[in-house]
């Protein structure tokens, strides 16, 4: 017999497939691994190769290989550190930005169609256990 936590777990799971299967089909212009990683260039203003692979946890071959695929498709230009020339500093171009927002704005229409499925009560127990998650 699985023990609660576990069948939460699953449930979470669950929810997060379902949350990236509507993602997935609504065909933004970012990946989600796209989408994060342009996420934090835009943030961090400029951060290292190093940076980004620490980030998203993966190795370096995979970074040079998504940040290849991101200059490729104009949201991101590589440069090298004026400080350190064997250094590689990531900015957002003009193109990535506006992918960014065109992501963000269709994964929020996403979830809310998700989320219609609440009740108010349900809404305010999510917010309830998600800040509860978060804080700890």
């Amino acid at each position: 017999m699985p023990s609660e936590t576990n069948t939460t777990a699953g449930l979470f799971f669950e929810a997060g497939r379902i949350i990236r299967r509507g993602i997935d089909r609504d065909k933004a212009p970012l990946s989600v691994t796209q989408f994060e990683a342009v996420r934090f260039i835009d943030e961090r203003q400029t951060p290292s190769m190093r940076d980004l692979a620490l980030h998203l946890h993966i190795t370096a071959p995979s970074t040079t290989s998504l940040t290849q695929e991101l200059v490729r498709a104009g949201y991101v230009e590589r440069a090298s550190d004026p400080q350190d020339r064997r250094q590689i500093r990531l900015a957002v171009t003009g193109k990535g930005a506006r992918a960014l927002e065109s992501t963000v704005m269709r994964r929020k229409a996403v979830l809310k169609r998700i989320l219609l499925r609440l009740s108010r009560r349900d809404h305010q127990d999510l917010r309830r256990i998600f800040l509860k998650i978060i804080k700890e």
